[in-house]
Order: structure tokens, then C-alpha cells, then sequence
């Protein structure tokens, strides 16, 4: 990425939320063996990878028309969100991962990765 925000955010972001997924699924790992750790290692991908696309879109549009960004920016939200729902619907019943060690991980990773471009916006 260029030196613009999409750097430093995706900077600020990767650190808390690499941390969060390692101890989410040692944690899981532990607390509900190879599902539960596989059930956080899916969780933290899926996270990590809907909030770097969301920068590489912003990086991609930067100079763009603004109505242009709007809509690209619906259009992915629209895609990882049906994407997200496919992948649910597929796995729904799975035994081969933890659903809560998934759940909770996806929401950690998810606030760790904000809190990252918070705190990144706020000190560049």
C-alpha cells in the first residue's frame, strides 16, 4: 500500500488483530481441542481478510468520484456479506470447527482490527 491512510491503518490494524486470533485459537485450542483452534484460525481469516479488502477498496477508489466509492463500497459490503451468509449456510451443523470458538473470535478480531485504525487514525 501506498503512504496514505489505507497504510497506516492497515499498519495499526494488523498488530492487535494478529494478536487477538493467535490467543483466540491457543485458547480455543485448549479449551476445546482442534475444533475449537480451528473454529477461531476460520473466524480470524474471515475477519481479518473482510477488513483488508474493505482497504484495498479504499485504496483502489482513493482519487475516484466520490458517487463512484459509494457505490464500489456497497458493492463489497453487499459481496462479503453474501459471502459471509454462503459460507454459513454451508458449515451450518458442522462438526469440523467450533462454532462459538468462530463466533468469538470473528467478533474479536473484528473489534481489535477497528480499535488498530482507530488508534492509527488518531496518531498519524
Amino acid at each position: 500500500m501506498t503512504n496514505g491512510f489505507e497504510e497506516a491503518a492497515f499498519r495499526g490494524a494488523r498488530g492487535p488483530s494478529l494478536v487477538v486470533w493467535v490467543i483466540a485459537a491457543l485458547a480455543f485450542g485448549l479449551a476445546k481441542g482442534a475444533a475449537g483452534a480451528l473454529g477461531a484460525i476460520v473466524g480470524g481469516a474471515i475477519a481479518f481478510a473482510f477488513f483488508a479488502i474493505h482497504l484495498l477498496v479504499s485504496r483502489l477508489t482513493r482519487r475516484a468520484d466520490p458517487a463512484y466509492v459509494m457505490a464500489l463500497a456497497f458493492a463489497s459490503y453487499f459481496a462479503k456479506i453474501l459471502a459471509l451468509l454462503l459460507f454459513l449456510i454451508a458449515f451450518a451443523g458442522t462438526e469440523a470447527f467450533n462454532s462459538t470458538a468462530f463466533a468469538i473470535t470473528t467478533i474479536g478480531v473484528s473489534i481489535a482490527w477497528l480499535s488498530g485504525e482507530i488508534y492509527a487514525y488518531l496518531h498519524r
